[in-house]
């Protein structure tokens, strides 16, 4: 008997730790109860092309072109954010109104973080958080966070933003199969300040010589506004066990006469020469801002 409940007590904690997850009914869901009141509503307000649970936490993905985004965009800057406080990683409903609520943010990010929900491909333009454990810090400690993919049917240049929403580069990545000697596309980018797109990443080569191997970026940075990245990539064997990865920080002139000025060329890469390209089966190529205490080690060479 003792022994019966040591491995049930083992597996309920193993799934704990693992987490649990899975997807949203079709049609309409219903308040939380911790939810801000007319999050329900809004979720509801339009068709969804997916929605999934991670433990407490909840996304929801959505199709649209500009007009269909500012109209929800519209709606999610009227949420009321009073009720809301975020303690050590928990959101907990107020009974009464509290300024700790973090500001709403418009999270800005490219690539393939919306391409799927729970391993089901889908093709979103934006998404609608809430995650009730851990808000991050990309959207301020708020548990809201709508996050709008550049580069989709939204065109942000003619999005209007409403005041009390923050505008939040955030981290965006690809993932493509190792193919050394190859132009592979990527399609990835990263803006800085207000405005999207300041970097734009068209395609990587993967090199592979006897004193090292590197990966050579075909990209372009405005000069303004100033910003800093930090570009990562992590090369993963059929298992997604990784083998090797590398990384680079850079940053633009944050100068501008008359208007900004592009520079097209290659970030280079470093993978050291223990890399062994046959082993990779895939690799994944992230880009984010750079905090202030990273230490620039690259630069986009021109052409």
């Amino acid at each position: 008997m003792r022994t019966l409940m040591f491995i049930v007590a083992l597996i309920v904690c193993c799934t704990a730790a693992i987490g649990m997850g899975g997807g949203h009914p079709a049609g309409n869901v219903a308040d939380r109860g911790e939810w801000p009141s007319g999050l329900a509503e809004l979720i509801n307000s339009r068709p969804r092309v997916g929605s999934y649970w991670v433990n407490a936490n909840d996304f929801f993905l959505y199709s649209g072109d500009t007009a269909a985004f500012q109209a929800f965009l519209n709606g999610y800057s009227k949420l009321p954010q009073s009720d809301l406080v975020s303690v050590d990683g928990v959101v907990h409903t107020l009974p009464e109104p509290r300024p700790e609520a973090g500001p709403l943010t418009l999270i800005l990010r490219s690539g393939d973080v919306m391409r799927e929900a729970l391993g089901d491909p889908v093709n979103a333009d934006w998404t609608l958080a809430f995650r009730k454990w851990g808000a991050n810090k990309e959207s301020k400690g708020n548990p809201l966070a709508l996050e709008l993919n550049i580069g989709g049917r939204v065109r942000f240049a003619d999005v209007k933003v409403p005041g009390n929403v923050e505008i939040v580069q955030g981290e965006s990545y690809v993932t493509r199969d190792v193919e050394v000697g190859k132009v592979i596309p990527l399609e990835l980018s990263c803006g800085a300040g207000d405005e999207a797109g300041t970097v734009q990443m068209k395609s990587i080569t993967l090199v592979s010589e006897k004193k090292s191997c590197t990966a050579s970026i075909a990209a372009s940075v405005v000069s303004y506004p100033k910003g800093k990245w930090t570009v990562t990539i992590s090369f993963h064997d059929k298992n997604w066990r990784e083998i090797g990865s590398g990384k680079a920080t850079f940053e633009n002139s944050g100068m501008v006469a008359g208007v900004p000025a592009i520079r097209h060329g290659e970030l280079i890469i470093d993978l050291g020469k223990s890399l062994d390209f046959d082993a990779g089966e895939r690799f994944r190529l992230y880009i984010r801002p750079a905090s202030s205490s990273e230490e620039t080690n690259a630069e986009i060479v021109s052409d």
